[in-house]
């Protein structure tokens, strides 16, 4: 099932389009979802000759990354960014850097220096400084893929910050997540929107009510201050959706 939503997400924000892509069983989510990285990355290699993809963690990704070392996805025009990190020492499990190496990167063609770390720094607004050094020269990203969260958290974005600090931030910023670690260090909602596209993951029925709250209008969830203007494709699976 396909859908498409169009909603003003606030006053001065622009309208927020939604594709919706619904699915039965989480693998079919995953298998189209790998064909919409896979697309865009084709598209963008066929346009500028590399392919510019920020990510972010969380289990459905997880999943995504397996699938991507199974099929030896990524080679060397294919630069790899990180909307969040948590901030621990490079080379921790925790850290999503070091999750997406284990599970593809460590056993794909994509050099080790096109993958774009965040860095590790004791103070998160260090970090953050120093990554955005690092973004000054880079244009839109080609696709960035996230994984909602069931708050309606997105990247390391999360409710209960000001909307105004979503939209208006600089590129980089450093948060205090809800949960531990709570130190992290994530691309702001404007940085995230600077995209030719985004795709959106969200599996579950624990996610259920902040759908419906971003569905039914709600302008404060993280997800809401997403405004890429090609839209978002949000890959679901039914149990995601409230009266599916």
């Amino acid at each position: 099932m396909a859908a498409t939503e169009t909603r003003a997400t606030a006053a001065k924000q622009p309208k927020q389009v939604r594709r919706w892509h619904i699915y039965h069983d989480p693998r079919d989510l995953l298998r189209y979802a790998q064909r919409a990285v896979l697309g865009a990355a084709a598209e963008a290699l066929s346009r500028h000759g590399r392919f510019d993809l920020a990510i972010s963690g969380g289990t459905l990704l997880r999943w995504l990354w397996r699938q991507f070392s199974d099929r030896q996805a990524g080679d060397g025009r294919w630069h790899i960014w990180f909307a969040d990190e948590y901030c621990l020492p490079e080379g921790h499990p925790g850290r999503n850097d070091t999750v997406v190496r284990d599970l593809w990167l460590g056993n794909s063609r994509v050099p080790e220096g096109n993958v774009h770390r965040i860095p590790y720094a004791a103070a998160p607004e260090d970090a953050a400084g120093r990554y955005m050094d690092r973004l000054a020269d880079l244009g839109p990203f080609d696709l960035v893929l996230l994984n909602m969260g069931a708050d309606g958290h997105a990247a390391g974005l999360f409710p209960g910050h000001g909307l105004a600090e979503f939209q208006d931030a600089p590129d980089v910023l450093a948060v205090h997540a809800p949960d531990p670690p709570h130190g992290r260090i994530t691309l702001s909602a404007r940085r995230l929107s600077e995209t030719r596209q985004l795709v959106l993951l969200v599996s579950g029925e624990d996610h259920r009510q902040a759908i419906g709250q971003w569905r039914s209008g709600r302008v404060d969830l993280p997800v809401s201050c997403l405004v890429p203007k090609r839209g978002i494709d949000v890959f679901a699976d039914e149990g995601a959706i409230p009266g599916f």
